[in-house]
């Protein structure tokens, strides 16, 4: 596939037998002269061994890119869930919607202890993956990806979205970013799957969209 830094492809770990995601950074974006500051941000994206974070592996070069690994996840993202629901006219329950925030919130505290923010937090890099348990009880597996994106192109380069606090928004020259810019985030994406868009200048409660919030 084409990610925003460029080609991705599903590998195999001879060694391992496993798979992984190979991620290429386009030479625009990141030349190899500096590939020491690559180097830098996955050692830090690599400490972070969390079950709702996208383990993050080595880096390389190939030619004139830079490419690094991370975990290969089979999932559909939030995105596509949401609209599915849409397509449906089937709203996210309550327990649903903090169930899927809830793990996303406890991916940012393990991104935050490493010092790394997001600052690109929206449903298409909240991954999403539904199996049995031992019990054959279904249950939903979620993981944050994409966390190198902004930090290795910069702000100027990411698609502007309601999900960015203004302090991520290049327009607005603020510069404050912090683990509050991720939390900012994701409740945004909380209001979207209780009320089925995101809140944008002045916003109505939850609750007088649906009964069953009180």
């Amino acid at each position: 596939g084409e990610s925003l830094l460029g080609p991705t492809y599903i590998v195999k770990n001879l060694d391992e037998d496993k798979l992984l995601a190979l991620k290429f950074i386009r030479n625009e974006y990141h030349p190899v002269a500096e590939a020491d500051r690559l180097k830098n941000l996955m050692q830090a994206a690599r400490k972070i061994k969390h079950p709702n974070v996208v383990r993050y592996g080595n880096v390389g070069e190939y030619g004139d890119m830079l490419f690094f690994t991370q975990e290969y996840f089979p999932s559909i993202n939030l995105r596509q869930l949401l609209l599915e629901h849409q397509a449906e006219n089937k709203e996210f329950s309550i327990e649903e919607s903090f169930m899927i925030v809830s793990k996303s919130l406890d991916a940012l505290v393990a991104i935050h202890e490493q010092g790394l923010i997001h600052t690109n937090i929206k449903p298409e890099n909240i991954l999403i993956r539904q199996r049995n348990n031992d019990d054959g009880v279904p249950i939903r597996e979620v993981k944050i990806t994409d966390l190198m994106a902004a930090a290795i192109l910069g702000d100027d380069m990411i698609d502007p979205s309601p999900y960015r606090p203004p302090e991520c928004r290049p327009e607005f020259a603020m510069f404050s970013k912090g683990p509050q810019s991720d939390v900012f985030s994701l409740g945004n994406i909380l209001y979207e799957l209780l009320v089925g868009r995101p809140a944008q200048g002045t916003y109505i409660s939850p609750s007088q969209f649906r009964g069953d919030i009180d």
